[in-house]
């Protein structure tokens, strides 16, 4: 390329691609207004040790502080990325695994099982496989179980009071034992029959 086509040119938005700082992406804006991308390396094709001109040129243009700027920007930008993807993975997963564990409690067995520690185990697992686990062991457990077992209901244990000794019903003062007394009110007559 000649000096003049380079001088009319704008390089912008350039970046390094890789952690050695050998290579350089960049915009060119064309004499005709139009938008170009580019990678630069820092070797020409003429030989080792040869630096490339457009590589001087960009950092000319665009000040290296920039690129360096441009390049944590753009790093920024595909980490954003990448933890969106994986945010987005995540939630995939667990709606699948919410799904699958509500289709294996729609299984009579299970559903109708009485084994609470283990359909807990099964909403706890955190992957198919160990619903798949879980889910296995309590179908053995349920097929293997006999028929209906029903154990007798044992009382409740209730703390009685031992009962209280009886005692001879007490004797009034001046009567004795089965006499009656007869209290006349109105005659003032006091008799023991």
């Amino acid at each position: 390329m000649t000096k003049e086509k380079k001088m009319a040119r704008k390089a912008r938005n350039a970046f390094y691609t890789n952690n050695a700082r050998t290579q350089i992406e960049c915009e060119f804006i064309n004499d005709d207004n139009s938008i170009s991308r580019a990678v630069i390396n820092k070797l020409g094709s003429e030989g080792e040790g040869a630096e490339n001109p457009d590589w001087a040129w960009v950092h000319e243009e665009c000040g290296v502080d920039t690129i360096e700027a441009n390049t944590r920007k753009k790093i920024q930008e595909l980490q954003n990325v990448t933890h969106e993807k994986e945010a987005t993975t995540d939630r995939m997963i667990g709606e699948e695994l919410f799904n699958y564990k509500l289709k294996v409690f729609e299984m009579e067995e299970i559903r109708a099982s009485r084994n609470t520690k283990m359909k807990s185990k099964i909403r706890r697992a955190d992957d198919i496989m160990k619903v798949n686990l879980y889910a296995a062991a309590l179908m053995a457990m349920e097929l293997s179980a006999p028929e209906e077992v029903v154990e007798p209901v044992k009382p409740p244990v209730v703390d009685v009071p031992p009962p209280k000794k009886k005692t001879a019903p007490r004797k009034k003062k001046g009567l004795a034992h089965g006499k009656v007394r007869i209290v006349d009110t109105i005659n003032d007559d006091k008799r023991e029959k």
